[in-house]
């Protein structure tokens, strides 16, 4: 996985590489051999995600070309759109 990412960021200029796991030892494992081994450098950020929101905040960065994420770290409940959407509706009552 971690040779495929690496030639895919080499050999494609504009692509963005995102990790699902459904385990945080596994994620952090993950971003420790993205780092071990040059894909992602040493003092680059952190390529997990912790939240919907940062995913969202990564998503939106160009340079974030890597990332890792938690299955049950997405979950829409989360969203910034729904928390928007339930302030206005405990505002309104």
């Amino acid at each position: 996985m971690v040779l495929l990412a690496k030639w895919i960021l080499e050999h494609e200029p504009d692509a963005r590489i995102l990790i699902f796991t459904d385990r945080d030892e596994l994620d952090k494992q993950i971003e420790g051999v993205l780092r071990n081994t040059g894909v992602v450098g040493a003092s680059a950020q952190s390529t997990r995600v912790s939240s919907r929101a940062d995913l969202i905040e990564k998503l939106a960065d160009p340079g974030q070309r890597v990332m890792s994420a938690l299955l049950h770290k997405i979950d829409a409940k989360d969203s910034p759109e729904n928390a928007l959407t339930s302030q206005a509706s405990s505002t309104s009552l």
